[in-house]
């Protein structure tokens, strides 16, 4: 009996991430640390142990930030498991245990090399072509091919 494995990559297909507004969670950071240093200043030894804890989870908090350019998309992933597609440009926030890798969904050419082949009568031809392309699935440009760039060009 013949056993089918069907690679999980190959049917991965892009979805939304979740990410949220970078400037409202970088405000409601540095809203966060004023709070602390109140509770660590003005008031009593367990107040102080409340504002530690909140300095610590907003350190923690910050490296869920990055920043997308335009035409740009952020693939998040959560331990090795993809969570989805970013495609929102400016500043955002994530968890900050979710790894970003960002892909340009800008427009891209390359011209191939030009090949000689012989038409139907035995005629030599020279070909080539000029390859206009973009990323279309952000999981599939990062899952299903090691190099997407060189994977177009190979098949130019």
């Amino acid at each position: 009996m013949d056993t089918v494995i069907e690679s999980q990559a190959a049917t991965i297909s892009e979805r939304p991430g979740r990410a949220y507004n970078g400037v409202r969670a970088a405000v409601l950071m540095i809203a966060a640390v004023l709070i602390a240093l109140v509770l660590l200043v003005l008031m009593g030894t367990w107040f102080t142990a409340i504002g530690a804890v909140i300095i610590l989870a907003v350190i923690v908090s910050v490296f869920g930030l990055y920043m997308l350019q335009p035409n740009q998309a952020a693939v998040l992933t959560f331990f090795g498991e993809y969570r989805g597609t970013d495609r929102t440009p400016g500043a955002r926030w994530t968890n900050p245990l979710v790894r970003r890798a960002t892909i340009s969904l800008r427009v891209r050419n390359f011209a191939t090399s030009t090949s000689k082949v012989n038409d139907a009568n035995g005629n030599p031809i020279q070909v080539a072509a000029v390859v206009v392309w973009q990323v279309a699935d952000t999981a599939r440009a990062r899952f299903a091919v090691d190099d997407y760039v060189h994977y177009v060009m190979i098949q130019a």
